[in-house]
């Protein structure tokens, strides 16, 4: 009866992460040969009539072929095309059995395990020679600097002219990736191409000039602007389609993958890890090495495409491959407690398999003290495997618990960064709230003031300038009321110049102003992308530990600062800055009205003092009344610019909402990908727990046995004894 082997998820092993990095290690002179795996498909095809009887697949496979090279990729090729992972046994809570020839080659599936030994037994029937390895793996849960309690994944080297290399038949044979169910497919298919509407909204010019206006203010403003927006159809509907539960599971593409065919040991060694650090063909590294390498977050594509590989020679694998059995775990043994003492797995493993092998010497032994000393050895090692498993099972919980504290902090990671960014909304549209009512209260006081200048008008013009003359002039009043009119005039061509002044920077910023407006609508959906891009990425399972979500992250935090400060001098400092100018000018015009009628009514003493003639106040009132209809009429010239602006501020305003709507379609998706996580949490605890349970149960009815085999045994000896002592009684007789 075998140990059940813990064979979990390498279904992660699969991942194709994002970009850049291993270029630097192509600079060293290490490698100089890129490998190729040659084989033709066909023949390898035609090989699998013989995979019943290895000797003649093998035949097959490597006839017509004289290297060991030759050899090795087509068996390679078939074992990676034919064979395929088998995820019932992978789900198995009672571990994986030990590999079986016969029932792989029948049945065409098997895991890791299953592959290796598979490999090892071809290669050797072709006289090449194929070691199994096992090791850790990153699985889709791993992150930067995680602990590592068990080994989870088997994979081989091959000598190959005297040099060893590294490879993983299991990757090589197809990709799995976390998806979608079926139905989650089509929804999300759905909401992704989700109907739009495109809308176009013309702001016609409705502000006409009233008629005394000269056709110069009106030249330069537009006749109507047009605005041109998507949105959803139905988005109550589309709101209530998010809010599905969607449904992950694992889907395997069963394909070669030439990957990881005779790597690079330091490419290999970013996703593989040995029980015995000899296997890494990297001397010097260490299992905290391995968890702690960034590069990790850089493989792409094109740095397995890429790599370059030559044999290294490894006297030490030479030496490991030539133990016997006995000295080959007990070698394992130690190796793996050095490298990862929080592997009790491996340990019983070892343990168990030395145990299993001494109870063998036992069998096998004629003297009884050696029989004995082999048997206490073998009940030592059974006692000590079923102290491993104990500290298995703890370290399982211990890893379990970790997990799932990390996976909640993820979820809280992204919950306190939407919150951030609710907030940083919340200020935005907070903000451009309050332009809007400062903007509406501008254009309100637009309108006061244009009705207030045709009252004016209209108060100008029945204004009488025929008056009654005195008959002799008084000089002293005349002396006063031309000193007054002096300061009156001064005051007015400051005023007159004030005025123009402010007009002149209004005509500047206003139409920069609504232009600007109007751009920030495209410039949001710009930094919006970020955000997007980042949600693309939670479809895709990443999480906030993952490079990708991080890269984004520090994105968005800069284009935050960015927009922010975009919106703070270009839009609400600026809405600020135009809204006093309008308020300068209505001040300075309510001056310049004040001070006009004060310059009326003193050429109107002057007049009434027969200083002045009447036709000088006719004059005054013409010229008052042409200043008012200046200024009514600039005012309307101005009205559909400050239209125009308002309606972009309501637009960004209703536009700011959008961020907040992807935040919550974000955050359902972590849900749902840490609701998965969780769940393969608990599976794989359970089935751990399971196979552990297994193996106690498999290695106390061992004990069981060599104690019962021990007691018949001592029971044996003992009556041989007194047989012995009897004949020897009689024979004295």
């Amino acid at each position: 009866m075998n140990a059940a082997r813990r064979d979990p998820a390498y279904f992660s092993c699969f991942l194709q992460p994002v970009l850049l990095f291993i270029f630097l290690f192509f600079c060293t002179s290490f490698f100089s040969q890129n490998q190729q795996i040659e084989y033709d498909a066909k023949e390898v095809q035609a090989a699998t009539k013989f995979r019943m009887k290895p000797a003649l697949l093998v035949e097959a496979l490597t006839k017509n072929k004289s290297s060991d090279k030759e050899k090795f990729d087509a068996i390679f090729a078939w074992v990676a095309t034919t064979i395929r992972y088998d995820y019932r046994v992978y789900y198995s809570s009672s571990g994986t059995p030990m590999p079986k020839l016969e029932r792989i080659l029948k049945y065409k599936h098997g895991v890791c395990l299953d592959y290796a030994y598979l490999m090892d037994t071809l290669c050797s029937i072709a006289d090449i020679r194929s070691y199994s390895v096992y090791g850790y793996s990153k699985a889709e849960t791993f992150d930067l600097n995680d602990s590592l309690f068990a080994d989870n994944h088997a994979w081989n080297a091959v000598r190959l002219d005297g040099e060893w290399y590294l490879y993983d038949v299991t990757w090589a044979s197809g990709k799995t990736d976390i998806q979608f169910k079926p139905f989650g497919k089509w929804l999300k298919k759905k909401i992704e191409n989700w109907p739009v509407k495109t809308k176009k909204i013309v702001f016609k010019n409705k502000f006409k000039c009233p008629g005394k206006c000269p056709p110069e203010y009106f030249e330069k403003v537009p006749k109507k602007f047009e605005y041109t927006y998507t949105k959803y159809k139905h988005k109550w509907l589309l709101n209530l389609l998010l809010h599905i539960p969607l449904k992950y599971a694992l889907r395997y593409n069963h394909s070669l993958d030439s990957s990881f065919y005779l790597c690079d040991p330091r490419i290999f060694f970013i996703t593989h890890y040995p029980d015995n650090p000899v296997w890494t063909l990297l001397p010097g590294k260490t299992i905290r090495d391995f968890s702690s390498d960034s590069a990790y977050y850089y493989l792409s594509e094109n740095t397995y495409k890429d790599q370059n590989v030559q044999g290294t020679v490894c006297p030490a694998c030479d030496e490991t491959i030539g133990y016997e059995p006995l000295k080959k775990n007990e070698d394992l043994l130690e190796k793996s407690f050095a490298s990862n003492p929080k592997n009790r797995f491996m340990t019983f493993e070892c343990e168990f398999n030395i145990a299993a092998l001494r109870f063998a010497e036992a069998d096998f032994a004629t003297d009884s003290a050696t029989k004995i000393k082999f048997v206490d050895t073998t009940l030592t090692f059974l006692k000590k495997g079923n102290t491993s498993l104990e500290k298995s099972r703890l370290y399982s919980g211990t890893d379990f618990s970790l997990q799932k504290k990390k996976n909640a902090k993820k979820l809280r990671m992204l919950a306190d960064d939407n919150k951030g960014h609710r907030l940083y909304s919340d200020r935005m549209i907070q903000k451009t709230s309050s332009r809007i009512n400062d903007w509406r209260k501008l254009e309100k006081n637009i309108h006061i003031a244009l009705n207030k200048y045709t009252y004016q008008l209209k108060f100008l013009s029945e204004l009488k300038t025929n008056l009654k003359t005195a008959k002799e002039n008084n000089p002293e009043l005349e002396k006063e009321l031309r000193e007054k009119m002096e300061t009156c005039d001064l005051a007015l061509d400051s005023l007159n110049k004030g005025i123009a002044d402010v007009k002149n920077k209004l005509e500047d910023e206003l139409p920069i102003f609504k232009d600007s407006i109007w751009k920030k609508l495209d410039d949001y959906y710009l930094f919006l992308e970020p955000f997007k891009q980042k949600l693309s990425q939670r479809y895709a399972f990443k999480d906030d530990y993952k490079k990708e979500i991080v890269d984004l992250k520090k994105q968005i935090e800069k284009n935050k600062v960015s927009f922010v400060h975009q919106l703070d001098s270009g839009i609400f400092n600026t809405t600020e800055k135009i809204i006093a100018l309008f308020s300068e000018l209505s001040d300075k015009v309510k001056e310049r009205s004040a001070l006009n009628k004060t310059k009326f009514d003193l050429l109107s003493k002057l007049v009434k003092n027969n200083s002045e003639p009447p036709i000088l106040l006719e004059s005054l009132k013409n010229q008052q009344i042409v200043e008012n209809i200046d200024i009514a009429c600039w005012l309307y010239s101005k009205r559909y610019t400050t239209f125009l602006a308002g309606k972009g501020l309501s637009a960004l305003h209703s536009h700011l909402h959008v961020l907040k709507d992807m935040l919550q379609v974000e955050y359902w998706q972590e849900g749902r990908r840490f609701r998965f996580v969780n769940k393969e949490l608990e599976r794989r605890l359970y089935q751990e727990k399971g196979i552990v349970n297994n193996n106690k149960r498999v290695n106390t009815d061992r004990q069981r046995k060599v104690k019962e085999y021990k007691r018949k045994y001592l029971k044996s000896l003992k009556e041989e004894a007194r047989k012995n002592k009897i004949a020897l009684k009689q024979k004295n007789n």
